[in-house]
């Protein structure tokens, strides 16, 4: 009886034309951040999305709401399409569909990292 190594799998190559995923590292379990240096992340996070002309709408310990845009101002564009007899209504309801607020969620898990949704 021989004693045959057993073969190692072969690397596998993505398909012609495709990019490799990126590898993203798992932090180790001693990497746990501390609750107020969690805190420390989120405020910069939160700093630097309203230099970038977002807003907070509400913020609790490790997460934060953003809003970025401002709201439709309804009352003008109804004024504005019945003046018009109805033209101003294809740009009230282009509008609706492109402008506005968007919201979004900002929270930083146990290992630091900024996760926006």
């Amino acid at each position: 009886m021989t004693d045959t190594p057993d073969p190692q799998p072969e690397p596998q190559t993505p398909a012609w034309g495709s990019q490799p995923a990126p590898y993203v590292p798992q932090p180790a379990a001693s990497q746990v951040l501390d609750p107020e240096t969690r805190r420390s992340l989120l405020a910069q996070a939160v700093a630097n999305h309203v230099r970038q002309g977002s807003r907070v709408e509400s913020q609790l310990e490790f997460q934060a709401v953003m809003v970025k845009g401002s709201p439709i101002n309804h009352t003008f564009h109804l004024i504005a399409t019945l003046v018009t007899c109805g033209m101003w209504g294809i740009v009230w309801l282009c509008l609706l569909g492109l402008a506005g607020e968007n919201r979004y969620a900002l929270r930083v898990d146990e290992y630091g990292n900024i996760l926006e949704a």
